[in-house]
């Protein structure tokens, strides 16, 4: 068996996904971002940020007294799918932002495929798209699966901007370590760096490529070229290789964190995000919620539930 062959359907099940939902998206609109929008207080489009990036964003604006939610999406995760809870949010006035980030779905479609991507550079993106749509007020940040680590480098670098930290079924550390092959292709690896980081990159990148070209034979998305679609999961597993939620959420300087967990959950990550949550307890004003009946893709898995959860998690916190 080749290293890895279950990964990819481990990302579809990560992202609670059948295979109509893992199809192409409906086409957005592609107008960019002006003040006009901010005035009119609905937008849906595109973005642009530094060097030339574009962000395909769909932001409504809060309604007076009312906070507004960042949600940071999940690996293969459409951003469609969040719309059942989102048309709840905006029914309270809530002020909404779901974004694609760099190498995911409308975002890939319009601006292709980043090679340099980071978790930091991931938060840096999410920085300057609220600088340019929502300035420098507090959000709250509702991140989902993958969005964890992306949430969790915003929260590390910018504490002053959070309002609250939710993590929906986070990812705590890269799917291959759920993998027994996996682990063994990570070590052997590993192994590499001895003979120094170039033959380490080297090799961790033709391994890796190998088994996108060899499994993802197809595009999702209507108009990205499975080639292009390939790299980009490539890099942006790279981004996460070494990420571990247990060890960087002691660093955040910031209380208001909580965690929602689905019963379903996969049994050794579900694992992990009780170790999570053993150090969000050491925080103030920690919150976890087990969600029954739902599965790890919380925003459709068991949607009237996960609005009515993050409901009494905003009117509980303290800021």
């Amino acid at each position: 068996m080749k290293p890895f062959l279950l990964l990819i359907f481990l990302l579809c099940a990560f992202a609670g996904a059948d295979d109509e939902k893992c199809g192409p998206l409906l086409e957005l609109q592609t107008v960019k971002f002006d003040e006009t929008y901010v005035n009119a207080g609905k937008f849906q489009g595109y973005v642009e940020l530094s060097n030339q990036k574009s962000l395909h964003v769909q932001h409504v604006k809060a309604k007076k007294g009312k906070p507004t939610i960042v949600f940071v999406n999940g690996l293969v995760y459409p951003n469609s799918r969040w719309d059942k809870v989102i048309a709840k949010f905006e029914a309270e006035g809530y002020g909404l932002i779901r974004y694609e980030f760099t190498n995911q779905a409308t975002s890939l479609r319009h601006a292709g495929r980043s090679t340099e991507i980071t978790t930091d550079s991931l938060a840096t993106e999410l920085r300057e798209l609220l600088d340019r749509i929502h300035g420098s007020e507090k959000v709250e940040i509702v991140s989902l699966s993958y969005g964890s680590s992306i949430a969790t480098s915003f929260a590390l670098k910018h504490p002053e901007r959070m309002a609250s930290l939710t993590y929906l079924s986070p990812l705590v550390i890269s799917l291959e370590n759920y993998n027994p092959m996996g682990v063994m292709l990570k070590n052997q690896l590993a192994m590499t760096k001895f003979f120094g980081q170039v033959l380490y990159e080297a090799s961790y990148q033709n391994s890796y490529m190998n088994f996108y070209r060899t499994s993802v034979k197809a595009s999702p998305y209507e108009g990205v070229a499975v080639s292009v679609y390939q790299e980009s999961l490539f890099h942006l597993g790279k981004a996460v290789r070494d990420f571990d939620l247990t060890k960087e959420i002691p660093k955040i300087d910031f209380d208001n964190i909580a965690i929602f967990i689905a019963e379903h959950e996969e049994g050794p990550a579900k694992k992990d995000m009780f170790k999570v949550w053993e150090y969000i307890q050491k925080k103030k004003n920690p919150y976890k919620i087990e969600l029954d009946g739902a599965h790890h893709a919380l925003p459709d898995s068991k949607p009237d539930e996960l609005f009515a959860e993050l409901m009494k998690r905003f009117a509980l916190k303290t800021n």
